[in-house]
């Protein structure tokens, strides 16, 4: 890649990256301004839920890029390992695989996935904040025997995170 190419690409990031941090940022002020009007106390909670909100699309977005990071790299370190007598043994792949832009590209791949699979894990805040409130309604389950409370609190929160979990398993498969 020419130099001027990858300025062009280098200043595309970051307007691109700009105008990302700019949509939320003038959102996050709406929204506090929004409470404001309507309740001075609102505005340390609409602050939170926006704080909380980040914290989990920051999380998530660490946590699925290391997940496809992990696998990528296994999966490089295997193919660089296979002799090139054996069946898999590809020597363009394992040119390819020697190239040093082969691990960036892994990582480039990897952070890819897990922006796409990960940056709505901020819409997980309600379901987080009711799970932490340990609803209990007195009124047991007859066949399991738990409190309803744990339905209607918990049971979100563990299906959104069994699809998440089922989306990284299925999306790193599909990477190996």
């Amino acid at each position: 890649m020419s130099p001027r190419a990858r300025r062009l690409l280098m200043a595309s990031v970051i307007v691109a990256a700009f105008l990302v941090l700019g949509r939320a940022l003038t959102q996050f002020l709406a929204d506090r301004w929004w409470a404001a009007s309507v309740s001075p106390s609102a505005v340390l909670v609409i602050t939170r839920r926006a704080l909380l909100g980040l914290g989990l699309d920051i999380a998530g977005v660490t946590l699925a890029t290391l997940w496809f990071a992990t696998h990528a790299g296994l999966c490089l370190r295997v193919l660089s390992q296979v002799p090139e007598r054996e069946p898999g043994g590809n020597p363009a792949l394992r040119a390819f695989i020697a190239r040093p832009g082969a691990r960036a590209a892994g990582w480039l791949l990897a952070f890819g996935l897990g922006l796409l699979t990960a940056s709505g894990a901020s819409q997980w805040a309600d379901a987080l904040t009711l799970g932490g409130a340990s609803l209990h309604f007195g009124l047991p389950d007859v066949a399991l025997g738990i409190d309803a409370g744990w339905f209607v609190s918990r049971l979100p929160l563990w299906l959104r995170a069994q699809a998440f979990v089922t989306v990284l398993v299925l999306l790193a498969m599909g990477l190996v």
